[in-house]
């Protein structure tokens, strides 16, 4: 008898919460996330710098690779992750500095060097998608966008062959999947105001403008460039 209350409060409250599937229902809903420049979420970012993240404290993390986090710790002995590489030595996988020294892979400061969220694009349900560190020759953006790639590939969609009971999962095509994450994909920068800093020329004009890392170390200093100017200078 209580299971049967239990079932018609929850009816009376939500009417079909009780029906096979309805928890799995929200999945489908847009809910936009903004991303700052430096490719991260504003997830990543604590409250004093312009994130939802609650506090500013560096935290250990065993990852080689955490999260972007904030802005650079304070304690200069604790080492940023992104100095960090994956080398082998002697056939071991094992973790590399910016000169190549091998260091401890763990008890790093999960903290990066953008001092303040800069909002340049927003993503639908990144789940743990761009939070990677990225590295010179690959922007913490792009690693993010293969990251959301990777999880709706792994995911699948629904075979649009099947009513929508019963329910099958498919491996989307390289179209359908270029589709889908440019539809969870958008730049709140209009293509006439996203530049390149150096020759001025904006994404209307040039559609490969892109973020990359312009200073050492890796994660300081994020601009739009385009292809035909070079990164480092």
């Amino acid at each position: 008898m209580a299971t049967n209350n239990l079932f018609a409060m929850l009816e009376a409250a939500l009417p079909g919460s009780t029906a096979p599937g309805y928890g799995r229902a929200a999945e489908g809903k847009s809910h936009w996330t903004p991303v700052c420049i430096c490719g991260h979420l504003k997830t990543q970012h604590a409250h004093e710098h312009g994130g939802d993240r609650p506090s500013d404290e560096a935290v250990a993390d065993n990852l080689v690779f955490p999260c972007c986090t904030g802005p650079l710790f304070r304690n200069p002995l604790r080492r940023n992750p992104a100095f960090v590489s994956v080398g082998v030595v002697d056939g071991e996988k094992v973790a590399l500095d910016i000169e190549g020294n091998r260091v401890p892979a763990s008890s790093y400061a999960t903290m990066c060097y953008c001092g303040e969220f800069t909002p340049v694009a927003e993503v639908d349900r990144p789940g743990v998608a761009f939070r990677r560190v990225g590295v010179m020759g690959d922007h913490a953006l792009a690693a993010g966008i293969r990251a959301l790639a990777s999880t709706v590939r792994n995911r699948g969609i629904q075979d649009p062959d099947l009513p929508p009971v019963p329910k099958r999962r498919i491996t989307p095509t390289e179209e359908q999947l270029q589709e889908i994450v440019a539809a969870r994909f958008r730049w709140l920068i209009a293509d006439d105001e996203r530049k390149c800093v150096r020759c001025g020329t904006t994404a209307a004009v040039d559609p490969t403008i892109y973020l990359v890392y312009t200073d050492l170390p890796v994660g300081k200093e994020s601009e739009f460039r385009c292809t035909g100017c070079d990164r480092s200078a």
